[in-house]
């Protein structure tokens, strides 16, 4: 698997602030929108593009790290290359830009020591970290040890939706909205979206590819609910962090 190692050291919520504050005279829709229309896109949409300080020295999209970040909270794990948060002299070596940015490594606090000893004889033994991630959570004081509790989503209640406000789609709430299609065929679909499903529902929740060799998810199943309690719940727990991008786009 091709890609680099990043050092993102900021929290999801700094990151999106950091985007939303970012002025040069474009949005980051802005720049999504001519990246999908523009034929000339490679010149013309270059201006536009979304930087955020750290993580353009390493020469990495930001809009990659903010995907990646979205993509492992949607599929309720920690990053492959969370290990190095705990190897300081690999860290350094694969850091791509001034060693000023490890100064906000001192917000790990030596309670999550376990943590790193897992992580990092995990990733010797070449095994995957969900392990080390369900003993920590199970660790935090009041928390349940359940994934779930710290994967929540809670409604967008933004007056004008953009990328940076919404972090996920519910499924099958996209065809239960286009117009384009009959009253039959979205409410074949709108059957089976809301909090809870309607018993109407004829979808089933799995799908089978080509390529698949079983049934596989639709999606993966979140809590959401409407309060802050999500917000504070996940939140507080992001700390900086590795990631790992595959072929990262410019």
């Amino acid at each position: 698997m091709q890609g680099i190692y990043v050092y993102n050291p900021y929290t999801f919520e700094e990151l999106i602030e950091k985007l939303s504050e970012y002025t040069i005279g474009y949005s980051v829709d802005d720049y999504l929108q001519c990246l999908s229309s523009d034929a000339q896109k490679d010149k013309k949409c270059a201006p536009m593009r979304p930087k955020v300080e750290y993580l353009n020295v390493q020469g990495v999209s930001t809009l990659a790290v903010l995907q990646k970040c979205r993509t492992n909270y949607q599929q309720k794990q920690w990053d492959q290359a969370a290990y190095l948060l705990y190897d300081p002299i690999l860290s350094k070596k694969l850091l791509q830009g001034p060693v000023t940015m490890f100064e906000r490594i001192g917000r790990i606090q030596s309670s999550v020591a376990d943590t790193g000893k897992c992580l990092l004889h995990s990733n010797s033994m070449g095994e995957g970290n969900s392990g080390c991630m369900l003993k920590h959570m199970q660790n935090i004081p009041g928390a349940s040890g359940s994934s779930e509790q710290f994967f929540i989503y809670d409604t967008n209640v933004q007056e004008h939706e953009t990328s940076l406000t919404t972090d996920a789609c519910m499924v099958f709430t996209g065809p239960a909205q286009n117009e384009e299609l009959s009253v039959g065929a979205r409410t074949l679909f709108s059957n089976c979206t809301g909090d809870t499903v309607d018993k109407n529902c004829l979808l089933a929740p799995y799908i089978w590819a080509g390529s698949s060799q079983n049934n596989v998810p639709v999606a993966v199943p979140h809590l959401k609910v409407t309060s802050q309690y999500s917000v504070t719940i996940f939140r507080c727990l992001l700390i900086p962090q590795w990631v790992f991008i595959e072929n990262s786009p410019s």
